[in-house]
């Protein structure tokens, strides 16, 4: 069963000059366009754990706002409970296969029962079109892939055929409005967006 409250989000890295036409593409089709800029949340990332750890990390970040939303990057289990500590908003499980992800939400189902508190779950890496429907399938809150917003414009705007091929079929029935959004139009509507570009 595919879990229909999932939004599918883009990523906020985007092209030069082109990130209000890339997000909006993304918008259009039903998509979450997730950040644009690196401010508008507090995200710590692996390289940051690497750097300083987890505790320090955390301690950095006191001084921020309390509007802005703190988002912790995790690359394994023992990361996600060492993290949970510090009930962050949002957690990424970064790079996860799809029955690490069933691991990491038995544990964060164990921390809420706990400590009555969610974040919400965020999975992001190695997915696409073609394996988005292992990941759609858990109670995860958001999947971010990177493909609706780059690898499209970049098959349209460098492509040797210059040409597209139209999606009709629905590639995942998910998303937080009817349960009928797929990302199928999030892709058309980047491809769309980039239709002048090829000529």
């Amino acid at each position: 069963a595919i879990n229909k409250n999932i939004r599918v989000a883009c990523t906020r890295k985007t092209l030069p000059l082109l990130s209000p036409l890339q997000k909006y593409a993304v918008y259009v089709g039903g998509g979450d366009t997730h950040r644009f800029r690196l401010d508008d949340c507090v995200m710590i990332k692996d390289n940051h754990i690497v750097a300083v750890g987890i505790e320090k990390a955390f301690e950095r970040i006191k001084k921020v706002s309390f509007t802005k939303k703190i988002e912790v990057e995790v690359d394994n289990l023992e990361q996600l409970k060492e993290v949970l500590k510090y009930k962050p908003d949002i957690v990424l499980l970064d790079n996860f296969k799809p029955e690490e992800v069933g691991e990491a939400l038995g544990i964060i189902d164990n921390y809420e029962k706990e400590h009555n508190h969610r974040p919400i779950v965020e999975v992001s890496g190695g997915i696409k079109e073609d394996n988005v429907l292992d990941y759609a399938k858990y109670n995860v809150d958001v999947i971010r892939l990177i493909v609706i917003a780059i690898r499209k414009f970049f098959n349209a705007r460098f492509s040797r055929s210059k040409s597209f091929v139209p999606i009709d079929k629905p590639i995942a029935t998910i998303g937080p409005i009817s349960g009928e959004i797929s990302i199928a139009p999030i892709i058309t509507a980047v491809e769309l967006a980039f239709k002048p570009i090829e000529a």
